[in-house]
């Protein structure tokens, strides 16, 4: 380890999974640059580590397809939090949704979770990487963002930013959320009248399940039956949207999620309504969809019932004791005593933030 490196605060990649990339919120303006909106593929999950870490639109770290592993590399320790994950601490199981301070030399693994295709984790106030066309996330196909404008990958440094929300954050803690949904609402998308009433009954007819052709651009769904094609075969291209189910020119069924192409010249069966994308957009392989029509009002009712339970959710935040006193006690030389760890004491105050 370089004198540079130990001097630093960081996350150093040891061991990479078949794609670790750099995330955000996305790139609103990237398609004015013909870039892919991008971010990460969980929305939910991001949300709870904005709430977890007191932050706002922080660069996390996503990590699809198996375990990667992480070393910390700071003097003072780090904050770290992970959503959707398993997550080991030094080879031990730990708590996902849950702020836990670790110290310099710790060894982080951490892998999506069974009901997820993929995971995120954050140290700090989010990984310090510059903004590329407003974004700070990872483009492959352009090959910008993240710091590097490529996966991650062993030996790779992800410098942290400085915590500087109020208080402490160690053992903040959400409820781990529920098992994923498998009820998907669609409603019609720019071609839906060009499919014939059978095919539209067809895609809904029976439960779907997730291929293995999907990615960060698209969620490969295999259909009980075969869907007829349209009858305007010959579409323009058009902008696309994130949730949009198309069928390609074999008869293959999409849904385009976060690393989806600007614009697209396949018809357009359907469409996602907002509150579900991230269900479908995060469905691990193999699991199985049940898609459903609904209407503009139920689509609205939909989305207030996913903004009343967001806001709940971020109201559940507690504080797990063990969180705290760890981080005391690490940051202690014990040498002068009793330090007190109760409510009102250094516990509650907490230690300063590195």
């Amino acid at each position: 380890m370089t004198a540079e490196l130990a001097a630093s605060r960081a996350l150093v990649v040891r061991r990479s999974a078949p794609l670790v990339t750099v995330q955000d919120r996305g790139r609103t303006l990237g398609p004015r640059w013909g870039m892919a909106t991008g971010g990460v593929l969980d929305r939910g999950d991001y949300h709870d580590l904005e709430v977890l870490t007191q932050t706002r639109n922080p660069a996390v770290v996503e990590v699809i397809g198996g375990r990667a592993g992480f070393e910390v590399v700071a003097a003072g320790g780090l904050h770290v939090a992970t959503a959707g994950c398993q997550l080991w601490v030094n080879g031990s199981p730990a708590q996902d949704c849950c702020v836990v301070w670790l110290p310099n030399g710790a060894m982080v693994d951490v892998a999506p979770r069974a009901d997820r295709f993929a995971g995120q984790i954050i140290a700090g106030a989010g990984f310090d990487v510059p903004v590329v066309a407003t974004g700070r996330g990872t483009d492959l196909r352009c090959g910008v963002g993240g710091g590097t404008g490529r996966a991650l990958r062993s030996g790779d440094v992800l410098a942290v930013v400085s915590h500087a929300g109020p208080g402490d954050i160690a053992g903040r803690r959400l409820p781990t959320r529920a098992v994923r949904r498998s009820l998907i609402r669609v409603m019609p998308a720019p071609q839906t009248p060009s499919f014939s009433a059978d095919a539209l009954a067809e895609l809904v007819a029976a439960p779907a399940v997730v291929s293995l052709q999907r990615d960060r651009m698209v969620v490969g769904l295999e259909l009980a039956g075969d869907l007829s094609q349209p009858t305007q075969r010959n579409v323009w291209s058009l902008p696309t949207a994130p949730g949009e189910i198309q069928l390609d020119g074999s008869g293959r069924v999409h849904v385009l999620v976060a690393d989806r192409q600007t614009i697209a010249g396949y018809p357009r069966i359907a469409t996602v309504i907002s509150p579900d994308i991230d269900e479908i957009a995060n469905a691990a392989v193999g699991a199985q969809i049940e898609l459903r029509w609904v209407d503009r009002d139920e689509a609205l009712q939909a989305l207030q019932h996913h903004r009343d339970e967001r806001e709940h959710r971020d109201g559940c935040v507690t504080v797990d004791p063990k969180g705290r006193v760890a981080e005391v006690l690490y940051r202690s030389t014990l040498i002068g005593g009793v330090h007190d760890v109760s409510e009102g004491g250094e516990l509650a105050q907490g230690p300063a933030h590195p």
